[in-house]
């Protein structure tokens, strides 16, 4: 059976990617690369097997899932490339009218939080694609993710800037998750050997970035253009661990989703069972030894 594996086509999950080569795999494997909103739609209808997705369609979708351990995209403060634009400063409306990107849940609900609950805006909300001069036309506020943010923030010289990575903190003072790796349940139960193998060459190539952040850094400022210095600030603005600090932000979260009735519940956190072989996967992975 072929196996998929999703991608998201955004900076931010490269540290997974760089290093992961699929025909070193002694796996059959098909990568999948699309947005975060049209891989978690993939995911829910069975159409990809695992990927990272939105931490917001994993809540959605919990039941059916396990998490790959350690393995997220997330921020204690700025994230840099999730951004709110603004014509003026956001405290100073009292009904904006915000139009939200087409490509994300994750982002769309925490902008909701943010505005609705510490802003105590009463926003009225619309959707488009990730166009910023074309958002702001007619709108208050726009709500642009990954590359596209990215880019509009490098070349803004006309709107107010607001991270939001850098909001959650300032507000909550957690972390925030914003991507989980995640693969179906009954595709592992089926496949347990081969998604060990997979998520030993995601651990892997993470930790190869992480040892030495150049070339991964070299290779995005050539395709996307910006300084080196700027994107080696980006990465180090960046994790992709998903130890305890981030999994008790990701689970305020949850709760703040739930409570604004953005969530029915908070969901439970489900990971790849471990019978030993994710520690020996794991302790592999950091002394550089075995695996692909």
């Amino acid at each position: 059976m072929l196996l998929t594996l999703g991608q998201i086509h955004y900076t931010n999950t490269l540290p997974f990617f760089f290093y992961f080569d699929v025909n070193r795999l002694p796996v059959p494997l098909d990568v999948i690369k699309t947005s975060p909103a049209e891989l978690n739609r993939k995911m829910k209808n069975n159409v990809v097997d695992m990927g990272p997705m939105s931490s917001f369609a994993y809540a959605d979708q919990a039941d059916h899932l396990l998490l790959f351990p350690d393995l997220s995209v997330s921020s204690y403060g700025p994230v840099g490339s999730i951004f709110l634009f603004s014509h003026r400063p956001l405290h100073t409306y009292r009904e904006p009218s915000v139009v939200l990107t087409d490509r994300s849940a994750t982002s769309v609900v925490l902008a909701k939080i943010i505005l609705e609950k510490y802003l105590r805006l009463i926003p009225h909300y619309e959707t488009a694609p990730p166009d910023l001069e074309a958002m702001m036309r007619g709108h208050d506020v726009a709500l642009l993710i990954g590359d596209e943010a990215l880019t509009a923030y490098r070349t803004n010289r006309m709107f107010y800037t607001y991270d939001l990575g850098d909001l959650w903190r300032t507000y909550t003072g957690h972390w925030m998750t914003f991507a989980l790796f995640a693969v179906r349940k009954s595709v592992f139960e089926a496949h347990a050997h081969h998604i060990y193998r997979i998520y030993e060459a995601l651990a892997r190539s993470k930790w190869r970035h992480l040892s030495d952040p150049e070339p991964l850094v070299r290779f995005v400022a050539s395709a996307h253009g910006g300084s080196l210095a700027f994107w080696r600030h980006y990465f180090d603005g960046l994790s992709h661990d998903f130890g305890e600090e981030q999994r008790s932000g990701l689970l305020y979260y949850y709760q703040e989703a739930t409570s604004l009735g953005f969530l029915e519940r908070v969901p439970t956190l489900s990971f790849l069972p471990d019978d030993g072989t994710l520690h020996e996967i794991q302790r592999n992975v950091l002394l550089g030894s075995g695996g692909v």
